[in-house]
């Protein structure tokens, strides 16, 4: 048995530091080597050292770098060979196996002292695997995974030019003038109850293709040659200027940045695996992928209801939405801070006091949705602040490109447009949407039971909230806090009941003509209050264990202005972050967070 952090804390903790210092406390005895005599002694953890422990994710990137084998061997060696291509399958699932063990190893033996890292062991970790599960064997990333880059003149030259031949090989994207590719952005929803919506997909047939085709959201069809009058341009201009599909890229330099995108990338954008929703480049005017110019991009194109409009037509778009929610995040996160750490229930006590506001559970789970959506959207906003705004095209390339960078949550008018469904479909953020998916997809597929079929739909939705249940209770399990793992599961392993019930309802509603007679304010009025109640009668197991983790004792930001006016001090980042860890085997040795 492990100690708890009961066990260090005082009867009545003065303050959130006090909370802190415990859980210093108990990482320092949950480290060290015990010489209890005890039949049962303390588990002795690890802690979680850097780069040794992140040794999974390393694995993975190590093995999609490896070159394509049509690099390595000609053409007719492989097929007098055929066992060569078996022995890179046979590679894959003993790369997958090495990741899925070491990830989970990680798992049961590290802890952190630091509230943040602590949580993000178990989430990170529990990601890794399911993450790379889905590149190597959902999307199939080697073999049939394909980004939009620059053409010629945005290539790698010779090695550009041999990628293409490879995707030629492949049945790619990009063989000569008579080729187009459309990239289409279904709808079809999947993960986390957006397939639940059948309003979203009632739009959608015409567009996703039949069932039993491939659902990667393209669409290839033969189109008329351009000729140079049509576009305007000479020749050599559209050559320098189009857009081509890459696959694995035969050159390392060019391989390097292929699958960092590809690892980095949760969502797919600008891959052949792009989840629906999000926008894909709009050549058919002015360029969407950097400062608008006159050039035309004939090779790929977008189309469809299903894929949303660019929001960000140029740098300048993207650096004033993205400014401003940053700034208006912070002012809100700060003042969060400022508000809940005067209950003591997000101190991360195992028996807090009551509340000093009132309704204590609403306000409770009101205050923690609210801190839980700004913490996640000052760290999405970094992305397209750091990256697309301020080192841009000039030192990133096709990196800075701004269509890039979507945002990573919807508007909240998905909530009281379509309910539950709304609310994880539509506005939560859709970070893990892609592997969610494929997951979905794996179970389905097996059984024949299609998207676009009732109990396939149901069944990805179930498969995905499952997972998501998965990667919290991992992140709650590896936290010093007193947690509870199945609180967090449970929360979401629950949701689908939901999402069907008010599927249900609004069906009957829809089929005795009741819906058609409510007005449209009294329907989403309703749809909010189902939101709220349901998350009344679920969420509060999730939010006490978000709470206990001692999540809400992190500081984001080094001065707070809010409660330096408050005269409880400006300056809020302390202590050591990391450290040097010596280990007896060398390997095992680096920074511990």
């Amino acid at each position: 048995m492990s100690p708890s952090l009961s066990k260090f804390l005082p009867t009545h903790p003065a303050s959130p530091a006090t909370v802190l210092h415990a859980h210093h406390a108990l990482y320092a005895q949950l480290v060290s080597p015990s010489s209890s005599s005890s039949p049962t002694p303390p588990i002795h953890y690890q802690p979680f050292v850097y780069p040794y422990r992140a040794l999974g994710p390393h694995i993975l990137i190590l093995y999609l770098l490896l070159p394509p084998l049509s690099t390595i061997f000609s053409a007719s060696t492989l097929r007098k060979h055929p066992w060569l291509a078996k022995g890179g399958d046979v590679g894959k699932w003993a790369v997958l196996g090495a990741i899925t063990w070491f990830c989970t190893w990680t798992v049961l033996e590290c802890r952190s002292r630091m509230v943040t890292v602590g949580y993000g062991i178990g989430l990170i970790e529990a990601w890794s695997v399911l993450w790379a599960w889905t590149l190597v064997c959902g999307v199939g990333a080697r073999g049939k995974g394909m980004r939009v880059e620059k053409g010629a003149a945005g290539g790698d030259g010779e090695g550009q030019e041999k990628g293409s031949r490879e995707e030629r090989r492949m049945g790619g994207l990009g063989e000569d003038k008579s080729r187009e590719v459309e990239v289409k952005g279904c709808a079809d929803g999947g993960a986390d109850g957006q397939s639940m919506s059948k309003g979203e997909n009632e739009n959608d047939n015409n567009e996703c293709g039949k069932e039993g085709e491939p659902r990667d959201g393209l669409r290839r069809r033969k189109t008329k040659d351009r000729s140079r009058q049509d576009s305007g341009h000479s020749e050599d201009e559209n050559v320098e200027s189009r857009f081509v599909w890459q696959g694995l890229p035969p050159t390392l330099w060019h391989r390097i940045v292929w699958v960092t995108d590809l690892v980095t990338n949760f969502r797919g954008v600008r891959w052949s695996h792009q989840i629906s929703g999000l926008p894909y480049p709009n050549t058919s005017s002015l360029s969407a992928f950097a400062e608008p110019t006159r050039r035309q991009y004939p090779r790929v194109t977008a189309s469809g209801t299903g894929s949303r409009s660019n929001p960000y037509p140029s740098r300048s778009a993207l650096l004033r939405y993205n400014l401003i929610n940053f700034l208006l995040t912070l002012i809100a996160l700060d003042t969060l801070k400022f508000v809940i750490l005067k209950d003591t229930y997000y101190w991360g006590l195992p028996n807090p006091g009551p509340s000093p506001f009132p309704f204590e559970r609403t306000s409770r789970l009101l205050l923690s949705l609210a801190s839980i959506y700004a913490s996640l959207n000052i760290i999405f906003i970094l992305s397209p602040l750091v990256f697309a705004c301020f080192a841009g095209e000039r030192l990133l390339g096709e990196h800075g490109w701004p269509w890039l960078y979507p945002p990573l949550f919807g508007s909240p008018q998905e909530i009281w447009r379509k309910g539950l469904a709304g609310f994880w479909g539509g506005w939560w953020h859709q970070m893990f949407r892609l592997a969610f998916e494929q997951l979905g997809e794996a179970v389905a597929k097996p059984l024949g039971w299609g998207q676009r079929t009732v109990k396939g739909g149901i069944l990805r939705v179930v498969v995905a909230f499952l997972a998501s249940g998965m990667l919290h209770a991992a992140a709650s399990y590896t936290s010093l806090g007193d947690t509870n793992p199945s609180h967090a599961y449970l929360f979401f392993a629950i949701q689908p009941f939901g999402l069907l019930a008010q599927r249900v309802a609004a069906k009957w509603m829809k089929e005795n003509g009741i819906r058609d007679r409510i007005p449209d304010r009294i329907r989403e009025a309703a749809n909010f209050a189902f939101v709220f109640a349901w998350f009344w009668l679920t969420a509060p197991g999730v939010a006490d264990d978000f709470a206990r983790s001692g999540i809400w004792l992190y500081e984001p930001f080094p001065i707070s202005p809010i409660r330096g006016l408050a005269g409880e001090g400006w300056w809020r980042w302390g202590g050591s972050w990391v450290y040097w860890h010596s280990d007896e085997k060398w390997w095992k040795s680096g920074l511990a967070m």
